[in-house]
């Protein structure tokens, strides 16, 4: 995996553990990830996450 798309992946995970999905509704990263709670992430988690899908 590229250094760029190692820094996308670490930014997502970052991302998805502070948002609302892990924090307070308490899923885990693949749930997050997954219908229906991607479309309740962030925007920047959703640019991220589509950032990484094409690494």
């Amino acid at each position: 995996m590229p250094a760029s798309c190692q820094d996308i992946r670490n930014a997502l995970a970052q991302c998805l553990q502070e948002s609302d999905c892990i924090m307070v509704q308490r899923h885990s990263p693949r749930e997050c990830l997954s219908d229906p709670h991607v479309d309740q992430l962030p925007m920047r988690c959703q640019q991220l996450r589509k950032g990484f899908s094409e690494c």
